[in-house]
């Protein structure tokens, strides 16, 4: 099961907001206090966290790794990591791990003289190469893999072999889903303080971990302000961007997300932020918490073994019909074949103990299947037909309601009731091809040009040879010389002499 050490709290305020709302696992960044504290010889981290917390230290050494320019010399780096290890040994009982000082500008080799087992954490990066990875895990108890070294690279294989016997630490990781592929023994992160570094806005939906980047984070606000208040957040506050505030969200967002990867989410409540002082108007009653945690159970067998068999059964939600066919088989004789159509239907896998709406639903009944159900086919153009009138009033009101909600909110234009209007405008042009009537037939064809000089064309091999043969035919003589066509149409010169007539005549 992945616990998650959250950054930051070489910072008092941070540190403390993070203890206020229940959570016990912070890292501490050593070189983040060095940039604060010039007396480190004088910091207890006994007296700056509950005895309950547990405290990773990094030697912030991925600061000194990932600058392209030196900013200390070679002799600067190992004074340093000297007052490191008196660091270490001064708060080593406070200590739940710590990472060795693996500043690569020193080498490799002053690194692995340094490790020492107990609560280091041994790191691996991405230039070790992957049978350094190997070795590190076959030797030493903890050994540490950095988020960047993953990057898109599929260690899994090998990481969850190592998982067997190795604690494995995730160093700053920022994606959930690196988080849930690998069974971590724990994992550090800042990502909960991207609200103040980067103006974002992170929530938990109830299914996925969301993350509005500045531009969306007012629409973000706006769509999820009822959830702000169940969870016991002062929508007011965030409104106006308070940082405390934010930051709050931010950590029940990450609490619930590191219960949903370690199975242990209650669907059925909401988790909610605790109050200052617990009095008996908000305490949590026991037994309506959230779910226990489920215990990690190691399979003995190779996976890869034969699996046994058993009875198989169909798949909700799908309903399948035999139908007879007649058909012609290759020597011409008549033949019939049973055909299998699948259809839809109502039942599914859908339990209420899994539903997103689990906690909203007034039909919520634990380990009971949905019961709602759409009796609706579309089989015919009149079901669909209908089913799209159905969609496009339906769309139309979510519409409408998204704009009076713009409005309310100061009419500061949102960018999801402009997609909303474009949907809706795309159902509605939907609709009107679908109503319209004709017909359209395109063929393609392709001929070689050797068979093309050899016979017919394409199109007469499709329409027959009588078209081209008459086009051949009404082809026009040659033209005929002027000299020629006067003699044959009896043309003669002549010239035209006016006459004059007498009066008396």
């Amino acid at each position: 099961m992945v616990s998650l050490y959250m950054g930051g709290g070489e910072i008092n305020a941070f540190g403390e907001l993070l203890e206020s709302m229940g959570v016990d696992t912070i890292t501490v960044s050593y070189m983040g206090l060095r940039r604060r504290i010039k007396h480190l010889d004088k910091v207890i981290l006994a007296d700056r966290f509950s005895a309950d917390t547990k405290i990773l230290l990094d030697s912030g050494c991925h600061s000194i790794n990932s600058t392209p320019d030196r900013q200390h010399s070679d002799e600067e780096l190992k004074q340093i990591a000297a007052e490191y290890d008196e660091f270490v040994e001064r708060n080593l009982e406070a200590l739940y791990a710590y990472t060795e000082f693996d500043a690569l500008q020193l080498g490799r080799e002053w690194i692995a003289d340094r490790r020492r087992g107990g609560k280091q954490i041994c790191v691996w990066h991405e230039e070790d190469g992957l049978e350094e990875l190997e070795t590190l895990c076959a030797e030493h108890d903890a050994v540490g893999v950095t988020g960047t070294a993953l990057g898109d690279r599929d260690l899994t294989p090998i990481l969850r072999r190592a998982a067997d016997d190795t604690r494995l630490f995730g160093l700053g990781m920022t994606k959930p889903e690196q988080m849930g592929a690998i069974a971590w023994t724990g994992v550090t992160s800042t990502s909960w303080l991207s609200p103040v570094k980067f103006r974002d806005l992170i929530v938990w939906t109830g299914h996925e971990l969301k993350r509005y980047p500045k531009k969306n984070r007012e629409s973000g606000k706006r769509r999820h302000r009822t959830l702000f208040a169940q969870i016991g957040l002062d929508t007011d506050l965030i409104e106006e961007d308070d940082g405390t505030e934010l930051l709050k969200l931010s950590i029940w967002s990450w609490v619930q997300q590191l219960a949903h990867i370690n199975g242990t989410l209650s669907s059925a409540k909401i988790a909610t932020i605790p109050a200052d002082t617990p009095d008996a108007g908000n305490a949590e009653n026991e037994g309506e918490g959230v779910a226990k945690q489920r215990t990690r159970v190691r399979i003995q067998e190779a996976t890869t073994n034969t699996p046994t068999p058993r009875p198989k059964k169909q798949i909700p939600g799908m309903e399948v019909e035999e139908k007879d066919e007649s058909y012609t088989d290759s020597g011409g004789t008549k033949r019939t074949r049973k055909l299998k159509l699948v259809k839809s239907t109502n039942s599914s896998f859908l339990q209420c103990s899994g539903c997103h709406m689990a906690g909203t639903c007034p039909e919520f009944d634990p380990g009971s299947d949905c019961a709602f159900e759409i009796p609706a086919d579309a089989e015919t153009p009149a079901e669909r037909q209908a089913q799209m009138r159905y969609l496009i009033n339906r769309q139309f009101r979510r519409t409408a309601f998204g704009l009076v909600t713009e409005e309310v909110g100061g009419g500061y234009p949102d960018s999801n009731v402009s997609r909303e209007i474009g949907l809706y405008q795309k159902l509605l042009k939907t609709e009107h091809d679908m109503a319209q009537e004709g017909f359209s037939l395109t063929i393609k064809a392709r001929q070689h040009a050797a068979s093309q000089s050899a016979g017919a064309g394409v199109l007469s091999r499709i329409f027959g040879r009588e078209p081209v043969e008459q086009e051949q035919r009404a082809e026009l003589p040659p033209p005929v010389p002027q000299k020629s066509a006067e003699e044959q149409l009896g043309i003669m010169e002549a010239e035209v002499i006016e006459v004059e007539q007498d009066n008396a005549a």
